[in-house]
């Protein structure tokens, strides 16, 4: 399995495990399967409906199946952050390479180089570059900046990991803003805390300090005096136990 490191905003270094091949596959013949059954299913519709009408036929075609047959894995992957319904069901999904979500244009970059790297080739070319790129990158994925990485954020980011068994069922929530948060932001916190225990320099405790800081501001809590660590930890904790 390759892996890719990535430098959040908080200069955070995270390891996401490269979407693998065989499941990029399978993601993108579970989408063909899907716009295919939607446009023969409305092909057979409004051939019902229009009795082989073939001018109007022309016009259905244009009108429902051509736009989502060129449009389906642009809007999905926009509208579903980074996904489409192939690579919800792979858990897999596009992200930027310093962590952030891909913006409009860089999902646009992708789907415009999909009849090179996909069509043209039936495939050839991305699974050529996918298995000869160190992160696993077709040309839109180059030139968008974006790689493919396994969706389950959460592994590891489990109660047993960071709460004690015993201490769970009289657990009690300090800060239930933290619900305001998603994995991948948790992901960030628990690593920062994991490295600033291995490396316990300044430069870590500065990390820390930035990152509860703008914790608090986005909770909008007061900074009480409780240590950085403390505070993270509270975070994460509340977190967890919330969203459970």
């Amino acid at each position: 399995m390759k892996y890719v490191d990535i430098i959040t905003a908080q200069k955070v270094e995270i390891s996401y495990a490269l979407a693998e091949l065989r499941e990029r596959i399978v993601a993108a013949l579970i989408d063909y399967l899907i716009v295919s059954a939607y446009s023969i299913i409305v092909f057979i519709v409004f051939l019902l409906i229009l009795r082989n009408n073939e001018s109007a036929l022309d016009i259905v075609a244009y009108l429902f199946i051509l736009p989502v047959v060129l449009l389906y894995s642009l809007v999905c992957e926009i509208v579903m952050d980074g996904q489409t319904f192939g690579k919800r069901v792979m858990k897999v999904r596009v992200m930027k390479l310093d962590g952030g979500q891909p913006a409009l244009f860089d999902y646009a970059i992708r789907w415009a180089l999909r009849p090179v790297d996909v069509l043209m080739s039936g495939g050839a070319i991305a699974m050529i570059l996918i298995k000869a790129s160190p992160q696993g990158q077709r040309i839109g994925d180059a030139l968008a900046g974006t790689v493919v990485v396994k969706s389950n954020f959460n592994e590891g980011l489990t109660l047993a990991k960071v709460m004690s068994r015993h201490n769970i069922a009289d657990y009690k929530v300090t800060y239930p803003q933290a619900v305001r948060f998603n994995e991948r932001q948790m992901l960030v916190v628990q690593e920062t805390l994991r490295r600033s225990q291995e490396h316990n320099n300044p430069a870590h405790w500065e990390c820390m300090e930035e990152l509860a800081g703008k914790l608090r501001m986005r909770m909008d809590v007061p900074y009480k005096g409780e240590p950085d660590d403390i505070f993270l930890k509270t975070v994460l904790r509340d977190y967890i136990f919330l969203s459970k």
